[in-house]
């Protein structure tokens, strides 16, 4: 998950650290590998909202093109791709509020 050698500096001189120091370095490690974490779940839901809002403009596209061409059965299965989309969608934002809520409640713990 993470290469902590890569976010943990080397010090050649140990013995002059406090306790106190090490603990603060420390701290400030978790610190930045959670917020970093928090920041890629914001990214992940954010990606997965325009995925969403991507496959409802495609879904309403098709709906107007069956609209033109008068086919009933076009039509329907149109409505009913578009309507799988915006439920879709919805439940993707529900989920994005929920995570929203819950990285702001986590960045405020740090």
């Amino acid at each position: 998950m993470f290469d902590l050698r890569k976010l943990i500096p080397i010090h050649r001189t140990a013995s002059r650290s406090t306790p106190e120091d090490v603990v603060r370095e420390a701290e400030a490690v978790v610190h930045r590998c959670w917020l970093d974490q928090l920041t890629e779940r914001r990214r992940e839901m954010e990606a997965a909202l325009r995925r969403a809002a991507d496959r409802c403009d495609a879904a309403q596209h098709s709906l107007t093109a069956a609209q033109r061409s008068g086919d009933p059965r076009m039509i329907a299965v149109s409505q009913r791709d578009l309507e799988k989309a915006l439920e879709a969608a919805r439940k993707t934002l529900l989920a994005w509020e929920r995570t929203c809520r819950a990285l702001s409640s986590e960045a405020d713990l740090l």
